[in-house]
């Protein structure tokens, strides 16, 4: 966070770059977040800085109170449970209407993702931390469904927060190598056409990969 923002549009750097230090937990879950001061260490003024606070709070990684200012949203534990419940249920059938749903060029698309989240990993990078939104596996997942309602949902609704903590389990040793083999067992199933596998192997992986989040935000309590 120590970049300066010089050029391009003011709100969305803000965000960007806000987003980012949440992502990589240099902001942590109940942080206070001044906005003066943010403005002041990155260059701009305060009414750019209001609008990249209000679009992340419609994100949810920020929340505000009256008279007690900005913080970055933190969850209960009953809370990710429930938002993790309804991830398993929605993401699985994302997979299998994809595996109907998506073109061969977007199945193609799809294991090439899987192809270069490998070579991430091989040369001992993170997915997340190198890869826009638009190149994440479950976001492609869930457009190659072709169903605009569950889109919303999940990317609306769930992706940001869901985002934060799948980085941060990933960082647990092994998790990201193994989360990237189950992402190439989901991809194989959609590129084969196999609905009901696909469905089932995203269930393994989310399962998998929630298991590891809980216990992930346990270990910082």
């Amino acid at each position: 966070m120590t970049a300066r923002v010089e050029s391009g549009s003011l709100v969305d750097l803000v965000v960007e770059r806000i987003e980012k230090a949440i992502l990589l937990g240099e902001y942590p879950a109940g942080m206070k977040l001044s906005e003066q001061s943010l403005a002041t260490e990155l260059g701009v003024s305060r009414s750019p800085m209001r609008e990249a606070f209000r679009r992340l709070e419609g994100k949810k990684l920020v929340v505000r109170r009256h008279n007690a200012g900005a913080r970055v949203a933190e969850h209960s534990a009953k809370e990710l449970r429930e938002v993790l419940e309804i991830r398993e249920a929605l993401e699985s059938y994302a997979a299998r209407k994809a595996a109907e749903n998506m073109t061969a060029e977007e199945k193609e698309a799809l294991l090439q993702l899987v192809a270069r989240q490998r070579e991430y990993e091989r040369q001992g990078l993170t997915a997340d931390r190198n890869q826009s939104p638009e190149q994440d596996f479950h976001l492609f997942v869930i457009r190659g469904s072709k169903n605009d309602r569950l889109s919303d949902m999940l990317y609306g609704d769930l992706y940001y927060a869901l985002r934060v903590l799948r980085y941060r389990s990933s960082s647990h040793a092994g998790r990201n190598r193994l989360a990237i083999e189950e992402h190439a067992v989901v991809a194989a199933a959609i590129a084969a056409g196999q609905p009901e596998v696909a469905e089932q192997a995203m269930r393994v992986h989310l399962r998998r990969s929630h298991e590891n989040m809980l216990h992930a935000e346990r270990g910082k309590a």
